[in-house]
C-alpha cells in the first residue's frame, strides 16, 4: 500500500470533502434519502444531511463522504474491499476516518488516531457498515475527537 505524508492526507481530505467534479469512471453513488451516515462525535448525535456520496475504485477501495448542513464531513478511506470485515483505522493501518469541522480535519492516521470501521454488507451496488474511532487534529488543529455509534449506508 502507497502511504501519503500527513499533509498530502489532510490535502487530499478537504479536496475531496470540500468539492465535486468530474470522476475518472469510477462509480459515485447517488446523492439520495436512502444514502445515510450517522455518529456520534464527543458525545453529541451527527447526521450527513447534506450529502452523503461513495467512490469505488477500479481497485474496490472506497472512499465514504458525508457532509452535514453545519459543514462538518466525515470521510471513510478503505482499502479494497470484496467482502464484509474489519479495518483498523489509525497509523500505517488500511482505514483511515477524518473529521472536518470547515477546514480543521482530525484524521485516525496521525498519531494517537485508533478505531475499526467493520463492512458489514458489499454488494454491486451498496455498501453498508459501522465504526468507531478517535482521531487527531492535524495541519494546527489541536486536540481530538471521539466518534462512536458510526454507521454508514449508500449506494454505489
Amino acid at each position: 500500500m502507497m502511504r501519503f505524508g500527513g499533509l498530502v492526507r489532510v490535502a487530499l481530505a478537504c479536496a475531496v470533502l470540500g468539492a465535486c467534479g468530474d470522476d475518472d469512471g469510477t462509480n459515485n453513488g447517488g446523492d439520495d434519502d436512502s444514502n445515510t451516515l450517522t455518529a456520534t462525535i464527543d458525545g453529541v448525535a451527527y447526521t450527513a444531511n447534506s450529502s452523503v456520496t461513495v467512490v469505488r475504485a477500479t481497485d474496490n477501495s472506497l472512499i465514504i463522504t458525508g457532509t452535514s448542513s453545519n459543514n462538518r464531513a466525515i470521510k471513510i478511506e478503505l482499502p479494497p474491499v470484496t467482502q464484509a470485515g474489519t479495518y483498523d483505522a489509525g497509523p500505517g493501518f488500511g482505514a483511515i476516518v477524518t473529521y472536518n469541522i470547515g477546514l480543521s480535519p482530525y484524521v485516525t492516521s496521525a498519531t494517537g488516531g485508533s478505531g475499526t470501521v467493520t463492512v458489514t454488507s458489499i454488494s454491486s451496488t451498496r455498501v453498508a457498515g459501522t465504526f468507531s474511532v478517535t482521531t487527531v487534529g492535524t495541519g494546527g488543529t489541536v486536540g481530538n475527537r471521539v466518534i462512536t455509534n458510526g454507521k454508514f449506508n449508500v449506494d454505489f
